[in-house]
Protein backbone atom coordinates (compact mmCIF):
# COMPACT_ATOMS: atom_id res chain seq x y z
CA UNK A 1 0.00 0.00 0.00
CA UNK A 2 1.33 3.42 -0.90
CA UNK A 3 1.90 5.99 1.81
CA UNK A 4 1.82 9.75 2.15
CA UNK A 5 5.59 9.84 1.75
CA UNK A 6 5.25 8.01 -1.56
CA UNK A 7 2.91 10.75 -2.74
CA UNK A 8 5.01 13.73 -1.73
CA UNK A 9 8.44 12.24 -2.40
CA UNK A 10 8.36 10.15 -5.52
CA UNK A 11 10.78 7.82 -7.25
CA UNK A 12 14.38 9.07 -7.27
CA UNK A 13 13.72 11.95 -4.87
CA UNK A 14 12.24 9.52 -2.38
CA UNK A 15 15.31 7.30 -2.49
CA UNK A 16 17.53 10.37 -2.26
CA UNK A 17 15.77 11.62 0.87
CA UNK A 18 15.87 8.27 2.65
CA UNK A 19 19.55 7.76 1.79
CA UNK A 20 20.48 11.26 2.96
CA UNK A 21 18.57 10.81 6.22
CA UNK A 22 20.30 7.51 6.93
CA UNK A 23 23.74 8.89 6.11
CA UNK A 24 23.47 12.32 7.74
CA UNK A 25 21.56 11.19 10.83
CA UNK A 26 23.34 7.89 11.40
CA UNK A 27 20.25 5.69 11.25
CA UNK A 28 19.18 2.65 9.26
CA UNK A 29 17.43 3.01 5.89
CA UNK A 30 14.26 1.44 7.28
CA UNK A 31 14.27 3.92 10.15
CA UNK A 32 14.59 6.89 7.82
CA UNK A 33 11.74 5.57 5.70
CA UNK A 34 9.55 4.93 8.74
CA UNK A 35 10.22 8.42 10.10
CA UNK A 36 9.27 10.09 6.82
CA UNK A 37 6.14 8.02 6.35
CA UNK A 38 4.94 8.67 9.89
CA UNK A 39 5.93 12.35 10.01
CA UNK A 40 4.45 13.44 6.69
CA UNK A 41 0.77 12.97 7.65
CA UNK A 42 1.36 14.88 10.87
CA UNK A 43 2.73 17.85 8.94
CA UNK A 44 -0.26 17.81 6.61
CA UNK A 45 -2.65 17.53 9.57
CA UNK A 46 -0.90 20.47 11.22
CA UNK A 47 -1.42 22.59 8.12
CA UNK A 48 -5.07 21.54 8.01
CA UNK A 49 -5.60 22.65 11.58
CA UNK A 50 -3.90 25.98 10.92
CA UNK A 51 -6.23 26.91 8.05
CA UNK A 52 -9.36 26.52 10.18
CA UNK A 53 -9.13 30.24 10.97
CA UNK A 54 -9.41 32.89 8.28
CA UNK A 55 -6.09 34.47 9.24
CA UNK A 56 -4.36 31.10 9.28
CA UNK A 57 -5.69 30.21 5.84
CA UNK A 58 -4.63 33.56 4.42
CA UNK A 59 -1.16 33.32 5.96
CA UNK A 60 -0.59 29.87 4.50
CA UNK A 61 -1.84 30.92 1.08
CA UNK A 62 0.44 33.96 1.10
CA UNK A 63 3.38 31.75 2.02
CA UNK A 64 2.58 29.23 -0.72
CA UNK A 65 2.70 31.98 -3.34
CA UNK A 66 6.32 32.79 -2.50
CA UNK A 67 9.00 31.78 -4.98
CA UNK A 68 10.78 29.58 -2.44
CA UNK A 69 7.70 27.35 -2.34
CA UNK A 70 7.27 27.01 -6.11
CA UNK A 71 7.96 23.27 -6.01
CA UNK A 72 11.38 23.29 -7.62
CA UNK A 73 12.74 21.54 -4.54
CA UNK A 74 10.79 18.45 -5.63
CA UNK A 75 12.88 18.21 -8.79
CA UNK A 76 16.23 19.01 -7.21
CA UNK A 77 19.32 17.08 -6.19
CA UNK A 78 19.76 19.15 -3.05
CA UNK A 79 21.13 18.12 0.30
CA UNK A 80 17.94 18.32 2.34
CA UNK A 81 19.90 17.91 5.58
CA UNK A 82 22.30 20.79 5.00
CA UNK A 83 22.47 22.96 8.13
CA UNK A 84 21.04 26.08 6.46
CA UNK A 85 18.14 24.11 4.98
CA UNK A 86 17.39 22.46 8.30
CA UNK A 87 17.24 25.91 9.90
CA UNK A 88 14.72 27.07 7.30
CA UNK A 89 12.81 23.83 7.70
CA UNK A 90 12.70 24.28 11.46
CA UNK A 91 11.09 27.70 11.00
CA UNK A 92 8.46 26.19 8.73
CA UNK A 93 7.93 23.38 11.22
CA UNK A 94 7.33 25.89 13.99
CA UNK A 95 4.61 27.55 11.92
CA UNK A 96 3.01 24.20 11.09
CA UNK A 97 3.08 22.45 14.47
CA UNK A 98 3.74 25.25 16.95
CA UNK A 99 4.46 24.16 20.52
CA UNK A 100 3.41 20.58 19.78
CA UNK A 101 6.44 19.88 17.58
CA UNK A 102 8.64 18.67 20.44
CA UNK A 103 6.00 16.26 21.74
CA UNK A 104 5.40 14.96 18.22
CA UNK A 105 9.14 14.50 17.65
CA UNK A 106 9.41 12.58 20.93
CA UNK A 107 6.52 10.29 19.93
CA UNK A 108 8.03 9.67 16.48
CA UNK A 109 11.43 8.92 18.01
CA UNK A 110 9.92 6.38 20.40
CA UNK A 111 7.89 4.70 17.68
CA UNK A 112 10.83 4.41 15.25
CA UNK A 113 13.45 3.69 17.91
CA UNK A 114 15.48 6.78 17.07
CA UNK A 115 16.62 9.86 18.97
CA UNK A 116 14.36 12.90 19.35
CA UNK A 117 16.96 15.07 17.59
CA UNK A 118 16.82 12.70 14.61
CA UNK A 119 13.04 12.98 14.48
CA UNK A 120 13.22 16.77 14.66
CA UNK A 121 15.73 16.98 11.82
CA UNK A 122 13.68 14.62 9.68
CA UNK A 123 10.57 16.75 10.16
CA UNK A 124 12.57 19.89 9.45
CA UNK A 125 13.89 18.38 6.22
CA UNK A 126 10.40 17.27 5.17
CA UNK A 127 8.67 20.59 5.84
CA UNK A 128 10.01 22.41 2.74
CA UNK A 129 8.92 19.43 0.60
CA UNK A 130 5.37 19.64 1.93
CA UNK A 131 5.26 23.38 1.31
CA UNK A 132 6.81 22.88 -2.11
CA UNK A 133 4.16 20.35 -3.11
CA UNK A 134 1.35 22.64 -1.99
CA UNK A 135 3.00 25.75 -3.39
CA UNK A 136 3.48 24.14 -6.78
CA UNK A 137 -0.23 23.38 -6.95
CA UNK A 138 -1.21 26.88 -5.82
CA UNK A 139 1.10 28.66 -8.24
CA UNK A 140 0.54 26.45 -11.28
CA UNK A 141 -3.25 26.25 -10.97
CA UNK A 142 -3.91 29.62 -9.31
CA UNK A 143 -5.72 28.02 -6.40
CA UNK A 144 -7.39 30.44 -4.00
CA UNK A 145 -6.98 30.46 -0.24
CA UNK A 146 -10.48 28.98 0.09
CA UNK A 147 -9.64 26.11 -2.25
CA UNK A 148 -6.46 25.29 -0.34
CA UNK A 149 -8.41 25.39 2.92
CA UNK A 150 -11.13 23.11 1.58
CA UNK A 151 -8.61 20.57 0.31
CA UNK A 152 -6.63 20.50 3.54
CA UNK A 153 -9.80 20.34 5.63
CA UNK A 154 -10.39 16.84 4.27
CA UNK A 155 -7.58 15.75 6.57
CA UNK A 156 -9.52 16.80 9.65
CA UNK A 157 -12.36 14.46 8.74
CA UNK A 158 -10.11 11.48 9.34
CA UNK A 159 -9.44 10.39 12.92
CA UNK A 160 -6.39 8.45 11.78
CA UNK A 161 -3.49 10.82 11.00
CA UNK A 162 -1.99 8.41 8.48
CA UNK A 163 -5.26 8.10 6.58
CA UNK A 164 -5.66 11.88 6.67
CA UNK A 165 -2.24 12.51 5.26
CA UNK A 166 -2.64 9.76 2.71
CA UNK A 167 -5.86 11.30 1.43
CA UNK A 168 -4.23 14.70 0.94
CA UNK A 169 -1.23 13.05 -0.68
CA UNK A 170 -3.51 11.46 -3.24
CA UNK A 171 -4.88 14.90 -4.04
CA UNK A 172 -1.45 16.37 -4.51
CA UNK A 173 -0.09 13.65 -6.76
CA UNK A 174 -1.30 11.85 -9.83
CA UNK A 175 -4.21 9.48 -9.14
CA UNK A 176 -3.90 7.67 -12.44
CA UNK A 177 -0.12 7.48 -12.78
CA UNK A 178 -0.36 9.59 -15.92
CA UNK A 179 1.99 12.36 -14.82
CA UNK A 180 -0.80 14.92 -14.53
CA UNK A 181 -1.06 15.28 -10.79
CA UNK A 182 -1.61 19.04 -11.01
CA UNK A 183 -4.69 18.57 -13.17
CA UNK A 184 -5.97 15.92 -10.77
CA UNK A 185 -5.63 18.31 -7.85
CA UNK A 186 -7.35 21.12 -9.71
CA UNK A 187 -10.31 18.97 -10.73
CA UNK A 188 -10.74 17.61 -7.21
CA UNK A 189 -10.54 21.14 -5.84
CA UNK A 190 -13.22 22.36 -8.23
CA UNK A 191 -15.55 19.46 -7.38
CA UNK A 192 -15.05 20.02 -3.66
CA UNK A 193 -15.79 23.74 -3.92
CA UNK A 194 -18.88 22.98 -6.02
CA UNK A 195 -20.19 20.58 -3.39
CA UNK A 196 -19.65 23.12 -0.64
CA UNK A 197 -21.49 25.80 -2.60
CA UNK A 198 -24.39 23.47 -3.34
CA UNK A 199 -24.76 22.63 0.35
CA UNK A 200 -24.93 26.32 1.24
CA UNK A 201 -27.67 26.91 -1.33
CA UNK A 202 -29.92 24.12 0.05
Amino acid sequence: MSTIADKFIKDQLQKQFYAQAAQKLGIQDEQSKALAQKAMPLLVKGLAENVQTKSGAQNLWNALKQKKHDGKILDSNEDFFEEAKLEDGSKILKHILGDTRNDIAAALAAETKTDISVAKKTMAALSPLVMGALGKAVQSKKLTADQVTSILTLALKEKDFVKAGHKIGLLLWDKNNNGKYKDDLFEIGKKLISKLLNKKQK
